[in-house]
């Protein structure tokens, strides 16, 4: 999950965000989105304190039935990438249409470092101890270093090692280095041969990948999320932000392509290669696909989204705090009564959620901006 999509102007309060209209230059329907993704994805990480297990499709109870969309939820961190890759290029675009002069791309690293570092850092910090110290006493130094560095990706130990939902904040970093070649391209061949050439690029991991797949076991998260094969998905939302800025469709999104496409996607997730080869990806079509139509629409900005804002704007604490910390939350809810039990487990997800918000909202506020308000006060010195 990543830093994926998260706030480039993090720093504006939620209520004025909520007041703003919706084709502000806040885009306010980007943080709605924000707050579905992170929704689906704290839903993804209850599953196996429901059930032990991800994969519910061959659990006979009446059970799976209501547990089989939280299986798809996984897709979130496909709609975070889609979401980032917009939000930076989009900060990219009100940059030069501003001919403001100003180095874009110093500026660009510094205020992602701002953003992400210090919440991460913090959270790593915990994470690894408590690991140590209670989880998994041995494990190599070399992990936390390789987290550190924000590579742990690129190795099948480290991926899942500390905190399983940082290995989606190293890609979206290694997302961030490769944007300066994206405009380097885009000035010379264009946004469409830019992400085309990109495409051809995915395709090649995505063949090498399949070879080096050892089909008698789950597939290798290091292999098919590599950044390389990913970082499609992540341009994508670039070209839709400069589609959208222009006032273009990109996708020519409808209903029914909406509806076409989810059903394939859905599909393609039922067979391990087919989901390992091109699952993640269709996911993030989909989504860009209801990005542009919601991001078109017309219709007044609803109650339900007003509330949704504020989940938007922290889902990046959310995101780095949730998934080690549900385990833990339940069981402190048995120790007071609560049945071990898979129903019992799945009545409090609402309140999980809520608490996960609670947390999340508490860091954004002590953490997150703080240290985003620092990086500014630097900058300008």
């Amino acid at each position: 999950m990543a830093d994926a999509g998260f706030a480039e102007n993090g720093s504006t309060d939620a209520k004025e965000r909520m007041n703003q209209p919706p084709h502000s230059s806040h885009l306010n329907r980007i943080d709605v989105l924000r707050a579905a993704a992170i929704l689906m994805v704290v839903g993804f990480h209850y599953l196996p304190i429901i059930t032990g297990r991800y994969d519910v499709v061959n659990v006979q109870t009446p059970l799976m039935w209501l547990l089989y969309p939280l299986t798809l939820c996984w897709s979130g961190v496909s709609l975070f990438f889609v979401i980032s890759g917009f939000c930076i290029h989009y900060s990219f675009l009100k940059h030069e249409a501003g001919s403001s002069g100003k180095p874009f791309v110093k500026s660009f690293f510094w205020k992602r470092f701002w953003r992400i570092y210090p919440s991460y850092f913090l959270a790593l910090m915990v994470f690894y101890y408590l690991m140590l110290r209670h989880l998994n006493p041995g494990m190599p130094a070399g992990h936390f270093w390789l987290h550190l560095l924000l590579v742990h990706n690129f190795t099948a130990g480290a991926f899942f090692g500390i905190n399983n939902s940082f290995w989606s904040l190293a890609v979206e970093t290694q997302f961030y280095l490769l944007f300066p070649l994206v405009l380097i391209l885009r000035h010379k061949v264009g946004i469409k041969n830019t992400f085309w050439i990109f495409v051809a690029v995915s395709l090649a991991c995505r063949i090498t990948a399949l070879f080096l797949q050892d089909w008698s076991q789950p597939p290798e998260a290091h292999l098919w999320d590599f950044t390389l094969t990913l970082f499609v998905d992540w341009l994508l939302g670039a070209w839709l932000a400069e589609n959208w800025l222009a006032g273009e469709r990109l996708l020519g999104a409808s209903p029914s392509k909406v509806l076409v496409f989810g059903i394939l996607a859905v599909a393609l997730s039922w067979n391990k290669i087919t989901a390992a080869l091109f699952g993640f990806t269709a996911f993030s079509l989909w989504y860009a696909m209801l990005m542009e139509l919601y991001l078109f629409s017309k219709k007044p900005f609803g109650r339900w989204e007003k509330t949704l804002i504020p989940i938007g704007l922290c889902s990046y604490s959310i995101y780095l705090w949730h998934q080690p910390l549900l385990g833990r939350v339940l069981n402190w809810l048995h120790k007071f009564g609560l049945p071990q039990t898979p129903i019992a487990s799945l009545a409090v997800l609402p309140v999980m959620v809520l608490l996960m918000i609670i947390l999340g909202f508490a860091f954004y506020k002590i953490v997150e901006l703080p240290g985003m308000a620092l990086g500014k006060k630097l900058y300008k010195k």
